[in-house]
């Protein structure tokens, strides 16, 4: 397509315009005050030179910038339970064993009891722990028997639930 000549002159256009480029990136010498050490007795390299500011916070009418100061922001929200599961429920007779669960917004500690005068964090039992779905196991049903169970959850930075959710269901007789 192109002959030798032509080839020739494409080269030298390419050329052209790299020499273009370079010239007027390093006009100011910069480049060769990087490759070619300078005759000063400071031991100083143009690179170390580059981190000293131009402006600095003694010249005249330059406010210096304010240091950055990281905003740290405190969670004081307890997780909100969702998702609560059988509320309700009448089971056939002969079920033993029911799986409760809950769901929370943030990752929690859920606890529960089957007695509302105990339902303090502390004096409920175990659920699971740290987790955003929360489920238990309840064995021991009866027939013709109505069972509730009051759920507390608590997140890492210690919020809790200030009321409990109740699960109710019962076993038919």
């Amino acid at each position: 397509m192109f002959n030798q000549k032509g080839q020739i002159h494409i080269i030298l256009l390419v050329l052209l315009v790299l020499g273009f480029i370079l010239y007027v990136n390093f006009s100011d010498k910069s480049f060769l005050k990087f490759i070619l050490p300078t005759s000063s007795s400071s031991k100083s390299t143009p690179a170390q030179k580059q981190l000293t500011p131009v402006v600095s916070p003694s010249t005249p009418g330059v406010v210096a910038p304010a240091p950055v100061v990281p905003v740290v922001v405190q969670d004081r929200t307890p997780p909100v339970i969702s998702n609560i599961s059988h509320q309700g429920d009448v089971f056939l007779p002969g079920t033993r064993e029911v799986v409760i669960s809950v769901s929370t917004d943030e990752p929690a500690s859920c606890r529960y009891t089957a007695n509302p005068e105990s339902s303090s964090w502390n004096a409920m039992s175990w659920y699971d722990e740290t987790r955003r779905f929360h489920v238990k196991t309840i064995t021991g049903l009866r027939d013709g028997m109505s069972y509730d169970f009051f759920v507390r959850c608590q997140d890492f930075n210690g919020n809790s639930n200030t009321g409990n959710v109740l699960i109710s269901f019962s076993v038919k007789p």
